[in-house]
């Protein structure tokens, strides 16, 4: 008996519509993280710490900023672009891990002054910060990207 055709006797919940849900809310994670990289670039660029305890403050300081949010943001799409596009040419020539690693780089360096230091604050171990950032760097690539 093939367990996955198998029905539930007492399964009430399709199947598919969890699988739905779980892929959007991945999507939705993805899109978070891709902001929140954004905000580090924000700070980070300019050598900031995050207000992580005071989200209107990142608002107020995004709607102040306009011309460096817009150049956070547009310095974010370059390296984005760079490391899920590098990416995708290593498989065939591995010189391009090199601007793979080059971008990864940059927005871990800016996201590391963002966020490091608020998050250690807070009492996150620094192994911990050091994982998350990275994490949130690179997991909307692999949940975004279809290979």
């Amino acid at each position: 008996m093939n367990i996955r055709n198998a029905q539930s006797p007492t399964g009430v919940i399709d199947a598919v519509k969890v699988r739905q849900v779980f892929v959007h809310g991945l999507h939705i994670t993805a899109a978070l993280l891709m902001a929140l990289s954004f905000i580090g670039t924000f700070y980070g660029s300019r050598g900031l710490d995050v207000p992580l305890l005071d989200p209107l403050r990142i608002v107020a300081d995004l709607m102040r900023d306009g011309g460096v949010a817009a150049m956070a943001l547009l310095a974010q799409a370059v390296l984005t672009l760079f490391q899920w596009g590098a990416r995708q040419y290593a498989g065939n020539n591995p010189r391009w891990w090199a601007l793979y690693a080059g971008a990864l780089a940059l927005s871990l360096w800016w996201n590391w002054h963002a966020y490091a230091d608020p998050l250690l604050a807070l009492g996150v171990p620094w192994l911990v910060t050091a994982g998350i950032i990275v994490l949130g760097d690179v997991f909307p690539e692999l949940i975004l990207v279809k290979d």
